[in-house]
C-alpha cells in the first residue's frame, strides 16, 4: 500500500464515522435542503438522463429525487454491481424494481430493467455519484472499490456529487486513477466547476 493509499484509508474511516454520526433527523432536514437546491438547478431542468446512486444509511438521501425524476419523465438510470470493480447502469420506471444486492445496497432486477447504452447520455445529462469526503475543488473520496471512478471516466457531462457540508474537507488525497466532480450540493454550499 502506498503513502497515498494509506491516507485515504485513514481519511476515509474517520469521515464515514463522522457522517455516520450526523443525527437521522438532521442528516434527513440536510438532504431535503440538498435534493431542493438540485431540483431547482438548470442541471436538473435541463437534462433527460440522470445516472444517480441509490442512497444507503446515513448518505445523503436520493429517494426523492429518483421518484421526482420519474414523475417529471426524465429516464432514471441506477446501478448494479457486476463484479469486483464492475458496476453497470439500469434504467428503471420504479423504486419497486430495486432489491437488495452488492453490499446490502438496492440494485435495479437485470431481468425487469433495461441496460444503459452510454451512447444514450448527452451531454446536458448528469451523473450523480456518492462519495464519502469531497474537497472545494471537486476531489472525491469514494468508498474504496473504485466503482465510481471507472465510471466517471467514461462520461463527458456534469459530474454532480451530494454531500453534507461535514464532508467537505480542504484537500482529498487524490491518487492516479481518482476522478473528480465537477459541482456538490450541500445543505449551505454548491461548490465547484459550474
Amino acid at each position: 500500500m502506498n503513502d497515498i493509499d494509506s491516507l485515504k484509508l485513514a481519511l476515509r474511516k474517520k469521515m464515514i464515522n463522522n457522517r455516520d454520526s450526523i443525527i437521522p433527523a438532521i442528516a434527513k432536514s440536510a438532504g431535503i435542503i440538498i435534493e431542493k437546491k438540485f431540483l431547482n438547478s438548470d442541471y436538473y431542468k435541463n437534462c433527460d438522463i440522470i445516472l444517480i446512486y441509490v442512497s444507503k444509511g446515513n448518505e445523503a438521501d436520493t429517494f426523492f429525487l429518483i421518484n421526482k425524476a420519474l414523475q417529471d419523465g426524465k429516464k432514471v438510470a441506477v446501478p448494479k454491481v457486476i463484479s469486483k470493480g464492475i458496476m453497470y447502469f439500469y434504467y428503471i420506471t420504479s423504486i419497486e424494481q430495486l432489491s437488495p444486492g452488492s453490499m446490502g445496497i438496492l440494485e435495479p432486477d437485470s431481468d425487469l430493467c433495461a441496460l444503459l447504452d452510454k451512447k444514450d447520455v448527452k451531454i446536458n445529462d448528469i451523473f450523480v455519484c456518492p462519495g464519502v469526503a469531497f474537497d472545494k475543488e471537486g476531489s472525491r473520496l469514494g468508498y474504496g472499490g473504485g466503482f465510481y471512478d471507472r465510471y466517471l471516466r467514461m462520461f463527458n457531462n456534469k459530474k454532480i456529487a451530494f454531500s453534507y457540508e461535514i464532508q467537505i474537507l480542504d484537500s482529498i488525497p487524490m491518487g492516479e486513477y481518482d476522478e473528480k466532480v465537477d459541482v456538490i450540493f450541500t445543505e449551505s454550499n454548491i461548490y465547484g466547476r459550474i
